[in-house]
Formats: structure tokens, sequence, C-alpha cells
């Protein structure tokens, strides 16, 4: 069995006849104050196995660890069973999973790890930012310059 998918996005499902629809994939995350919290965002892995493990249980684990592997943020659990499919070449798995309010304590690298029965078979690294300055634009910043002045006078 491999991981034959594995991204993040804004929304994701599995509709009734097992197809992925994905919205809003990204890499990269900005936050404007740290500690801070994404409120939501989707976990999308699909998996693969041939004939000759359909039947086979097995456990899948979701991991999201800082670069330093110190602090887990999810840690995610299940219990599987791939599907005996019949003239298929390849049974795929697809797991969405929805992460609510992820607490990120500063800025920098993450990784999401895939593990089967505690095995890493991918891993997709997540970048959180702290999100940019807006500079004042000139105009903006000569009528706030002008305004002070004006109170002053």
């Amino acid at each position: 069995m491999d991981v034959s998918l594995l991204v993040s996005a804004d929304y994701a499902s599995v509709s009734k006849d097992n197809k992925l629809n994905i919205m809003g994939i990204f890499s990269r995350l900005y936050m404007s104050q740290f500690p801070g919290k994404h409120p939501q965002m989707f976990l999308v892995v699909q998996l693969r196995a041939t004939p000759a493990e359909y039947g086979r249980k097995f456990k899948l684990g979701i991991r999201l660890i800082d670069m330093d592997a110190i602090r887990h943020l999810v840690n995610v659990n299940a219990n599987l069973q791939i599907p005996t499919l019949k003239n298929v070449n390849r049974a795929e798995i697809n797991h969405v999973v929805r992460l609510n309010n992820i607490e990120f304590p500063e800025p920098g690298l993450y990784d999401f790890s895939i593990l089967i029965d505690n095995d890493v078979k991918a891993s997709l690294p997540l970048e959180v930012l702290e999100m940019p300055r807006r500079p004042v634009p000139p105009s903006q910043a000569n009528q706030d310059e002008q305004a002070d002045e004006d109170e002053n006078f």
C-alpha cells in the first residue's frame, strides 16, 4: 500500500461514488500573531492497495509536528480495512480529515506525516509565516503627518 495523494486544503469531501472533491490546496499559512489558530483546514490522504492486500486491516496514523519533532499538534489514528473489490486492479481509500482550530505556537516549518502500521509512508511540509505588515501608502502617510501638524497648530 502506498500514499498516492496527500494535500492540505481549505475544503475537501468524498462523494457517494468515492470521488474526491478538493478546494483551495495550500502549503503555506499566514498568521497575524503567534501563537495563532487556523480556524479550519482539511487533510486529504488517498491510499492505493493492490489485490494482494485486499481485506487487510491496518492502522492509519496522521501526525502534525514541528520540524524539531518536539511538538505534536495533531495525532489522529484510525483502524481501517482495505476493501475487497472484484475486477479492479487497485483499491483506492480516500480519507479526509477536518482539522479545526489548530494552534501554531510560532512561525516555521511543520510536517504532516502519514503512517501505515506505525511506518511513515509520506510527509507533507506546511510553512507557517507571520503575515507581512502592509506598508502605509505614501499619500496616506503624508495625510497623517499633515493631520498631526494641524492638531499641533
